[in-house]
C-alpha cells in the first residue's frame, strides 16, 4: 500500500534535534514534538508517494533558503512552546498505553474555498466522523471540528488518536469530511480507507501516514 508521507517531517525532527543539541537544552519527548508541530505547521508540505519522490524532495528542502526557513520556523516554536510550558500545564504528546495492534487512521488535510469568489474560506468549521462520531483529536494541537479561520486561509489539518484492535487484518473505514460555513450550504464528502493495524509498544508514538483531501468549493 502507498501512503502519501510529508518529507518535511524527518527533516524538522533533525533540524529540532540539532537546534536543541546546539543551544544545550535538555528537553523531553513531548516538548520535541510540541516544537516540531509548531514549525510544520508553519512550513509548506512536501508530499511523495515513493522513494525517488522523497529523494528529489529531500534535495528540494536542503538549499539555504528553505534551511533557513525551516530554523526560523523551529526558533520561533522553541520560543513559544517553552513560554507554554513555564506559564501553564502542558499536554503531553499522546502515546500508546499498552502493547497490542492498532489502526493508525492518516492525518487528513485539505483546503475550502469560497465557490463563487475562488479566494480561500476565512471562517467556517470542518469535522471528521467515523459513522456518526467524531474521530477523538490526537491533541488540541488537531482538534475535531477544525475552526478555519483568517489566520489559517482555508486550510485544515486533522490528526486522530489510534485504535486499539484484536489483530493484524486489513479493515475498511468511511470517513465523513463536512464543512460548515455562514452563507454557504452545508458539503459533505465521504473518505474510504483501507486501513492495516500496526503493532505498537506501550509508550510508543505513532507515525501518521497522510491524506490529501481534493479542493473544496463551497456554494451560497
Amino acid at each position: 500500500m502507498k501512503y502519501i508521507i510529508n518529507t518535511n517531517e524527518s527533516v524538522v525532527e533533525k533540524c529540532v534535534d540539532d537546534y536543541l543539541a546546539e543551544k544545550g537544552v535538555n528537553v523531553d519527548a513531548s516538548v520535541k514534538y510540541d516544537i516540531m508541530v509548531y514549525a510544520l505547521n508553519k512550513l509548506p508540505p512536501q508530499y511523495v508517494v515513493s522513494a525517488r519522490g522523497r529523494l528529489h524532495s529531500m534535495k528540494k528542502i536542503d538549499n539555504a533558503q528553505n534551511v533557513a526557513d525551516i530554523y526560523h520556523a523551529i526558533n520561533e516554536g522553541f520560543a513559544v512552546v517553552m513560554k507554554r510550558r513555564n506559564t501553564s500545564v502542558r499536554e503531553a504528546v499522546p502515546v500508546t498505553n499498552e502493547d497490542g495492534y492498532y489502526i493508525i487512521y492518516p492525518e487528513i488535510m485539505g483546503t475550502v474555498f469560497n465557490g463563487k469568489s475562488f479566494m480561500r474560506l476565512n471562517r467556517g468549521s470542518v469535522c471528521v466522523c467515523e459513522g456518526e462520531k467524531l474521530l477523538e483529536a490526537y491533541s488540541s494541537n488537531f482538534p475535531n471540528p477544525y475552526t478555519i479561520s483568517e489566520k489559517t486561509s482555508g486550510r485544515y489539518m486533522f490528526r486522530f488518536m489510534p485504535k486499539k484492535t484484536a489483530g493484524d487484518a486489513l479493515c475498511m473505514t468511511v470517513l465523513s469530511l463536512r464543512v460548515e460555513s455562514i452563507g454557504f450550504e452545508p458539503y459533505i464528502c465521504y473518505i474510504k480507507l483501507p486501513l492495516q493495524p500496526v503493532h505498537l509498544t506501550k509508550g510508543e508514538m505513532p507515525e501518521f501516514p497522510a491524506h490529501n483531501v481534493n479542493d473544496i468549493y463551497l456554494t451560497e
